[in-house]
């Protein structure tokens, strides 16, 4: 029987068939420490989403103080099923445990202190699982170089012992620069955050009701802060200007580390390319900044940017009126939430000296076009794309973030949130309204 001549099809198949293989040869095992946390984050997921989700309340924003005590909505809020942090953080501090020599112990540790801050309960699951966590880190991982990720989580959670050690100790102790540099920055607004949990405390005392959320603030934060951890602000604003000045005299060239998720319900950590590189010098005075500026009380510093048209505007354009701020975008799942209510502000105040206005964090200016067009959004907008100008002048703030300006520009004094009901929203807004007649008064 004559063979038949290979054609080129044929070599161009085998050789993608021998390609391939040798691809497969060469490609390195997955790490069976990793392969275990990856399968635990799918586990998680898979509770989150056709599980707990169809079990958590969605009444955040109701008020129900004629319902319950206190003490009744504290053992309500301490019944129930176990959540999937309960259920599976064992398992994430079980993996960190056994393998403390793999890098992918951390991975482990840092997600159960992401959840940590989950959580206000101290007396909790999942707290209890952050707080050994972060027992772990401090005894196995302070030279790993995403320490300085880990040190700004617990920057902007509840205080404990624990964790203000962890960031003192690698203030004091750390291996290399990049950590005591991230440690400093992180301690100081650690201090900060303190001062925020303690007037949200005052704050649920003054108001005659408050919203499930709030409620449920009050019944574990208020007593485990006064308990714990009375504030001093005067000795706090010291502390935090003395962190920053020796972030700033001694750390300013040192690049900050870029970290992000990845994974299943991203419980691996690893290098963000694409992120822009900073230095804690640069960090240290974008806080400093908002320390000094971006505080009720003081004006907001002035906005200058262009509109989805392409035309400049200013914030101080405005003055004379009560002007509702937020940053926002269109990939943020919360700011579209708010974005009924927005409107509906917009309307009821229509023939006020009012303004609704916002920083749009969308990467493309066509998508801002595109809300306008459609009447998802019905207010002015700046542009200003991703970690744009106006965004890097006013520190970075989380989308959404909401403030609300007196008609001099002045920072109001409320706290606004994607969970606070829209008769709170029209009350602050309403009260500043009737002030009018006495600001020009005395502006005269």
């Amino acid at each position: 029987m004559r063979r038949r001549k290979a054609s080129f099809l044929d070599l161009f198949c085998l050789a993608a068939i021998l390609g391939a293989s040798a691809c497969e040869a060469a490609e390195p095992a997955l790490d069976p420490v990793e392969k275990e946390l990856v399968k635990l984050g799918e586990e998680y997921r898979h509770l989150e989403e056709d599980e707990w989700r169809q079990l958590r309340p969605n009444d955040i924003s109701d008020y129900s103080n004629a319902e319950f005590s206190d003490e009744q909505w504290l053992n309500r809020m301490r019944s129930g099923s176990l959540s999937p942090d309960e259920r599976l953080l064992p398992r994430f501090l079980a993996l960190a445990e056994l393998h403390a020599d793999s890098p992918f112990a951390l991975d482990a540790l840092c997600f159960a202190i992401r959840r940590r801050g989950s959580t206000v309960n101290v007396h909790g699951a999942t707290w209890q699982a952050g707080e050994r966590a972060i027992d772990l880190v401090a005894q196995h991982h302070l030279d790993d170089p995403r320490m300085t990720l880990i040190l700004g989580l617990l920057s902007f959670q509840l205080p404990s012992k624990k964790a203000e050690s962890l960031l003192r100790t690698a203030l004091g102790e750390g291996p290399d620069r990049a950590t005591r540099a991230a440690a400093g920055l992180s301690l100081a607004r650690y201090i900060q955050t303190q001062g925020h949990h303690h007037k949200m405390c005052q704050e649920f005392k003054r108001k005659s009701r408050l919203t499930n959320l709030d409620r449920t603030l009050k019944v574990f934060m208020t007593p485990y802060l006064e308990q714990e951890y009375p504030y001093d602000p005067d000795k706090a604003s010291a502390e935090i200007e003395r962190l920053l000045a020796l972030v700033i005299e001694e750390y300013r060239d040192v690049s900050a580390g870029n970290w992000a998720y990845a994974g299943p319900l991203k419980v691996l950590v690893r290098p963000d390319k694409v992120a822009e590189r900073k230095t804690y010098g640069e960090l240290a005075r974008a806080l400093l900044f908002e320390l000094n500026h971006l505080v009720p009380g003081k004006q907001a510093p002035d906005i200058e940017g262009r509109d989805a048209d392409g035309n400049t505007f200013r914030l101080s354009d405005y003055r004379g009126k009560v002007v509702l701020l937020t940053f926002s975008a269109n990939w943020c799942g919360p700011c579209r939430k708010l974005y009924p209510l927005e409107r509906q502000l917009v309307e009821k105040f229509r023939d006020d000296a009012f303004a609704m206005l916002s920083v749009s964090m969308d990467e493309k200016v066509d998508t801002l076009q595109a809300s306008l067009a459609s009447g998802e959004i019905t207010w002015r907008c700046w542009w200003d794309g991703l970690d744009g100008p106006i965004y890097k002048t006013w520190n970075s703030p989380d989308a959404p973030t909401i403030l609300l300006l007196d008609q001099r520009g002045i920072i109001q004094d409320v706290r606004l949130n994607r969970t606070t009901p829209r008769e709170e929203f029209e009350r602050a807004i309403t009260e500043l309204l009737s002030k009018a007649p006495a600001l020009e008064t005395s502006n005269r």
